[in-house]
């Protein structure tokens, strides 16, 4: 993963995925708060999560009929943040939050 700009240390995906406001998150090592640049992948991933998983949730009755709409759609979240992690956490994204 990406560092951080303050103390160098390697910056955890998590700490990006836990933060209550997901733009801005702070550095595991230091506990400097971080932020985003550039949000537009992060609000285009959220909105694509809803118009592609949610409908196939909803409109799918073997997973209606089996309750597995959570695991699907936590299990959705999972797999399009680990691909959208790596993009979001360049090293040229991330700035120090003043």
């Amino acid at each position: 993963m990406k560092k951080c700009p303050h103390c160098q240390q390697k910056l955890n995906p998590f700490s990006l995925s836990f933060a209550a406001f997901p733009v801005y998150f702070k550095c595991n090592g230091c506990k400097t708060r971080l932020t985003l640049k550039r949000v537009k992948a992060f609000w285009l991933t959220y909105l694509l999560y809803s118009v592609i998983i949610l409908p196939i949730v909803v409109h799918t009755p073997f997973i209606n009929n089996h309750n597995l709409s959570l695991p699907v759609m936590i299990a959705g979240a999972f797999v399009l943040y680990y691909f959208v992690a790596n993009y979001l956490l360049r090293q040229e994204n991330i700035v120090i939050y003043k």
